[in-house]
């Protein structure tokens, strides 16, 4: 009998870390696990094990947008990879996020990310992220993050890993 899908998986996977279960990024990505975003967030990590820095994503929204809501839709599976597109909402009332200081701003992230599975775990990552905030804080976030941003019309970069 086959195992889940990878769409399955995905799904258990997202559940659990909206569920605050952060360390289940250790089941779901595989030890090997890369992402094409590593290089341009933190150049330190490439080539190390990342999925501490997946964790550390998933507090850091909850703690920055203590009301956070995370939706996943459309899914699409092909083969060994998942296409989904999230989005992320919430109030930046809490934590500094990446060193922005709460401004209370209701913000959006959305992404798109293509991952791969391999023998039902996470081992490749990449994305495209939008994010729709105040103007100064989205210029503030990307100066330090060095993230795309791209909002509607007011186009300032895209970075595709």
């Amino acid at each position: 009998m086959p195992g889940p899908s990878n769409l399955q998986i995905l799904a258990r996977y997202s559940t659990r870390m909206l569920a605050g279960d952060y360390d289940a990024v250790f089941e779901f990505f595989a030890p090997d696990f890369s992402s094409h975003v590593t290089g341009r967030v933190n150049p330190d990590a490439v080539g190390t094990d990342i999925r501490p820095y997946e964790r550390t994503f998933w507090e850091t929204a909850k703690a920055a947008f203590p009301d956070m809501n995370f939706a996943v839709g459309p899914l699409i599976e092909s083969g060994d990879l998942v296409v989904s597109h999230w989005t992320l909402t919430g109030t930046h009332s809490g934590a500094p996020y990446y060193d922005v200081p709460p401004s209370g701003a209701f913000v959006t992230i959305a992404g798109t990310a293509i991952l791969r599975f391999r023998d039902g775990r996470i081992v490749e990552h990449l994305v495209e992220l939008v994010i729709d905030f105040a103007a100064d804080l989205r210029a503030e976030l990307v100066g330090r993050v060095g993230i795309g941003i791209e909002t509607g019309r007011d186009f300032r970069a895209t970075n595709v890993g």
